[in-house]
């Protein structure tokens, strides 16, 4: 991760990566997507779903989330990081998630602070499987929430002086600390969709089920590589399989394709 990069993430609490998800993934997971929406019955206006623990259910979806280029700077947020969670989200016109997270009051799952270096908790990525302009269920944050040392005031006037909207390309990724205030709300005619993945520390357990969730998938897996590594269980006191010593961009199959699974 850059110094540039650096600088940005821990001033504003989130980072755009353009072209996070290679084209052909891309085209690829397209019609996997329509599938889901489909069932889903996700219509025109009001409405939304959230598909829990998706890469479990699909491992279609894997390749997204082990983006290399969004991973090797996950790596540069979060110590011993693992996948912690997954969803597949959709929202029509009308549909929203409220405002929340703010770094005080203090809440040690999101927490972020820096000491010779960024230690951030839970850091969420979104992954745009389409355009999402202005208006259009684009994230909603205020940037530098994150290192607030007071909590957000009452004056909502105030708070949506504050908020900056960050609208997406297809195929970009926007990474961010959870301890960052963020929303969205969707006011044009059209779905939004995304897939959402958060990192955590190893020492985090799941919130979509039990520990064991990514167990199928770590089983498949190369020895000493940095997928398997990122799907392993958690454990409070010990990472229970050892850190790759090579780097990210150095693991050419980090992101190879699916079609065959």
């Amino acid at each position: 991760m850059h110094s540039s990069e650096l600088y940005q993430f821990d001033l504003n609490g989130y980072l755009v990566i353009e072209d996070a998800i290679d084209s052909t993934i891309l085209d690829e997971i397209e019609p996997v997507v329509d599938q889901w929406q489909q069932r889903a019955e996700v219509p025109i206006n009001e409405s939304q779903a959230k598909i829990e623990g998706i890469v479990a259910n699909d491992e279609r979806f894997l390749n997204i989330t082990m983006s290399p280029k969004v991973l090797a700077r996950i790596t540069n947020l979060i110590q011993f990081p693992r996948l912690k969670s997954t969803w597949l989200d959709f929202k029509s016109k009308g549909s929203s998630i409220g405002f929340h997270s703010n770094h005080t009051p203090y809440d040690p799952v999101d927490a972020y602070y820096w000491q010779n270096n960024i230690y951030a908790n839970l850091v969420t990525v979104c992954y745009a499987l389409c355009d999402i302009p202005i208006g259009g269920a684009a994230l909603e944050v205020i940037p530098g929430s994150h290192k607030a040392n007071y909590p957000l005031p009452e004056d909502t006037k105030l708070l949506s002086s504050l908020r900056k909207e960050l609208p997406l390309k297809k195929g970009s990724a926007l990474i961010f600390t959870h301890d960052m205030n963020h929303g969205s709300y969707n006011s044009l005619n059209y779905t939004r969709r995304c897939l959402f993945t958060s990192f955590s520390t190893g020492s985090s357990s799941n919130t979509q089920g039990e520990n064991n969730l990514y167990y199928d998938l770590f089983k498949k897996q190369e020895e000493g590589s940095w997928r398997k590594y990122l799907l392993r269980e958690p454990k409070g006191d010990r990472d229970t399989y050892p850190q790759p010593t090579h780097s990210i961009e150095d693991e050419t199959t980090l992101c190879e394709m699916a079609t065959d699974r």
